[in-house]
């Protein structure tokens, strides 16, 4: 394969990955999950708290931190109505309760306005000392509607606070600030420039957008630190690589070697009683769900009621690791072993009917030698193929079968990505098992290219 040919290839897939990098990245962030929310989960026990968190120098701060003061793609494609920098706005909901209320009228001075009014309610009401149950209830109250675009719940409390208010002549401060507030409701329930938000608005932000500052990171081996607990993501995820590289790369070989054996022997004897025992289990166990093999093995092979040879927790120090390893990697090879040997049977077929194997017969050749030197050659470049896409998908693992024999690999990471809202985290599990797939295909061509000029020397 020439320079220019492997040139060409390596900026294709590198617009693979780039391509699939940035789907994934647009579509991880946009889940529910509020970064700040997911840090300071303990400290939002009420709307104000998290809301009083959300407005300090702290979130700044992490906001900073995390890269969510930029934009999020190179470019946006927005309604005219909607600024070209509300990504600023650091509480995620409030951003949505923005955009919410810009669609009701399209108005976003208006909308400002009338966020402006209650945090500035908020921010008198809490300077106020000392601190009664009634402020810290119209604080609560106010708070809220940062977070309601329902003009009928907002004006529900704008009344309750206002009759509150009234009873009480020791606020009366306090009541001037709602009566703004419901003043600013009142003028953005009336606006009416609906017609923004049907007209287009393309803005280029250039490379400080959150992507490009992920992809930098990731490529110099920094991808940040979990939300959470601020867990480094690189040593996080090299604890999870290695774990599954433990059963990925076993399985990997076992499939390969399997596969192929039972393949040829399926296609030079295919009228034996075993050639037809491994075609019928071939399609029943295809027809099954990995995870379903993996509950019958540890039902029958791990179970103390029926023979407990194996266990089935692959992370137990109380077992040695050739009783932890068996269930585990035949749950993973087994699909993937009869799937190699019906391709390596079809391919080797085809190729044992074909013109020169039948002069190699007539020849004398051993069949051995015509199998194992002549046929096998012709099938490398499919093999290879073959092996550039399952070892990527075999590391990147199986969330159910990791559960069910708590491996702790890379689909462990994944759900837990996705359960705890960890975009940052989801984002370098995809990444990587892009950049595998990848730099597998890259390798495939090369050795095939390598492979087919050796052929074509030989020959």
């Amino acid at each position: 394969m020439s320079g220019q040919i492997i040139f060409k290839r390596f900026f294709y897939l590198v617009a693979v990955f780039l391509f699939t990098t940035m789907i994934a990245f647009m579509l991880c962030n946009q889940g529910r999950h509020d970064p700040l929310r997911i840090r300071f989960a303990e400290m939002s026990q009420n709307e104000y708290g998290f809301y009083e968190f959300s407005h300090s120098a702290s979130a700044r701060a992490l906001q900073k931190e995390w890269g969510l003061d930029l934009p999020l793609f190179y470019f946006s494609l927005k309604a005219y109505s909607e600024p070209d920098t509300m990504y600023k706005i650091p509480d995620r909901q409030k951003r949505e309760t923005a955009v919410a209320l810009l669609s009701k009228n399209g108005d976003w001075p208006k909308v400002q306005a009338y966020f402006q009014s209650i945090d500035h309610a908020i921010r008198r009401v809490s300077q106020i000392t000392p601190q009664s149950d009634t402020l810290v209830y119209i604080r609560e109250q106010l708070s809220g509607m940062c977070y309601n675009a329902d003009s009928t719940y907002c004006k529900s409390r704008m009344d309750t606070l206002t009759r509150l208010l009234r009873k009480n002549p020791a606020h009366l401060n306090t009541l001037y600030e709602i009566l703004s507030v419901r003043n600013h409701a009142i003028q953005l329930r009336d606006s009416r420039m609906i017609y923004k938000n049907y007209l287009p608005k393309l803005t280029f932000y250039g490379f400080q957008n959150q992507y490009h500052r992920w992809l930098s990171l990731f490529f110099s081996g920094n991808a940040g630190k979990t939300y959470r607990n601020g867990e480094d993501i690189p040593q996080k995820l090299f604890r999870h690589i290695r774990k599954s590289a433990q059963i990925s790369f076993l399985s990997f070989v076992m499939v390969f070697l399997l596969g192929i054996l039972l393949g040829i022997h399926r296609a030079v004897y295919p009228e034996t009683r075993f050639s037809r025992l491994m075609e019928g289990l071939g399609l029943f166990l295809n027809a099954i769900p990995a995870f379903i093999v993996g509950v019958i093995l540890i039902y029958l092979l791990a179970n103390q009621n029926t023979l407990p040879l194996f266990t089935y927790d692959f992370q137990s120090d109380s077992y040695p690791f050739l009783k932890r390893i068996p269930l585990p990697l035949i749950a993973y090879s087994i699909g993937g072993i009869l799937s190699l040997s019906a391709l390596v049977n079809a391919k080797m077929k085809a190729e044992l009917s074909t013109a020169y194997i039948r002069t190699a017969h007539a020849k004398g050749l051993s069949l051995r030698r015509i199998v194992w030197v002549h046929a096998l050659k012709n099938l490398s470049p499919t093999l290879i193929t073959v092996g550039a896409s399952l070892f990527p998908a075999l590391l990147s693992g199986s969330i159910v079968l990791e559960r069910l024999f708590n491996i702790g690999g890379m689909g462990e990471a994944t759900l837990e990505a996705i359960e705890s809202g960890e975009s940052v985290l989801l984002m370098s599990v995809i990444a990587i098992t892009v950049l595998f797939t990848v730099m597998g295909y890259l390798l495939a061509d090369i050795f095939s290219a390598w492979i087919d000029k050796r052929r074509g020397k030989s020959s």
